[in-house]
């Protein structure tokens, strides 16, 4: 939706394929991403640019690996196919940092960096990178972009959790002083997704401007949600005791501990500097 409404903001003419709502003026096309490759292709003829966002997350925590191979692996594939067959020139697929592992103390994560999945989901999203790259494209290039956690208004998953959480008035999660992430804004995203502009396929990582320790990003909630600030910090050890005793060891990593990204890539590879501050997304998540 993001995407669609920027898009149509830039004075695109955009088509979407969704279960989903689709935002005013976005052109629903009726056809399903498992129909038949000549089928899709027939679609995709007068198509500049293709967004492949669709796919299972790790919020389906009941989907088999077979459930998400078909999802993040099959279907992303038989759109590739069919962008080639049409002459679509560009499709970006949007993947996850993940795909490299939990965490990244004291090594932020690179493009050039061996895949390190460890779970269904990763695994999934490591078969569909090496499935998209390696397919023999003869007209269209393929990015791959890997996203951080995204945030923003609308906002789901693990940053949502933490803000009701907050917001509701429970005691702090347990976590680091030393803890940082990088983390992408939603508008971040879409302005990149749409201003790339890159004549080989690859793979590219994408951050906000700066990081931010989990302590500025509690302490920021709790302000904007009227409430009293942590005065207590944890080590790494014991933060990770205080999550496996409130039964959080699974879904900690992904909110809790270090995970960055090299920037350097980002400013030289591409040439991308985010528009918007990381204070700015905050604040309309929290306003959301």
């Amino acid at each position: 939706r993001h995407l669609c409404r920027y898009l149509i903001g830039m004075d695109y003419e955009v088509r979407g394929i969704s279960r989903s709502v689709l935002p005013p003026k976005v052109h629903r096309v009726d056809v399903r991403l498992d129909d038949r490759v000549s089928q899709l292709a027939r679609i995709f003829e007068d198509v500049d640019e293709i967004y492949q966002l669709a796919g299972a997350t790790p919020s389906h925590r009941r989907y088999s690996s077979s459930d998400f191979h078909q999802a993040n692996v099959v279907l992303p594939k038989r759109v590739l196919m069919a962008s080639d067959l049409a002459g679509v020139p560009k499709i970006v697929y949007s993947s996850s940092i993940n795909v490299l592992g939990k965490t990244s103390y004291g090594n932020p994560f690179r493009t050039t960096d061996p895949y390190k999945p460890y779970d269904e989901y990763t695994r999934s999203k490591v078969f569909a990178e090496q499935e998209l790259l390696d397919f023999p494209a003869e007209n269209t290039d393929v990015l791959v972009v890997r996203c951080p956690l995204v945030y923003g208004s609308e906002v789901k998953g693990n940053m949502l959790l933490l803000m009701k959480w907050l917001a509701a008035g429970l005691p702090s999660p347990p976590f680091s002083t030393n803890a940082t992430r990088s983390l992408i804004g939603v508008r971040n995203l879409c302005h990149m997704m749409a201003q790339i502009d890159v004549e080989c396929s690859g793979i590219f990582h994408i951050a906000d401007p700066e990081d931010i320790s989990l302590g500025q990003l509690i302490e920021y909630l709790c302000k904007e949600f009227g409430r009293k600030q942590p005065s207590r910090f944890l080590s790494n050890e014991l933060a990770n005791r205080g999550a496996r005793f409130f039964g959080l060891h699974k879904r900690y990593p992904a909110l809790f501990e270090t995970l960055a990204i090299d920037r350097e890539e980002m400013f030289s590879k591409f040439k991308w500097n985010p528009p918007f501050s990381g204070e700015d997304e905050l604040r309309i998540m929290t306003k959301w």
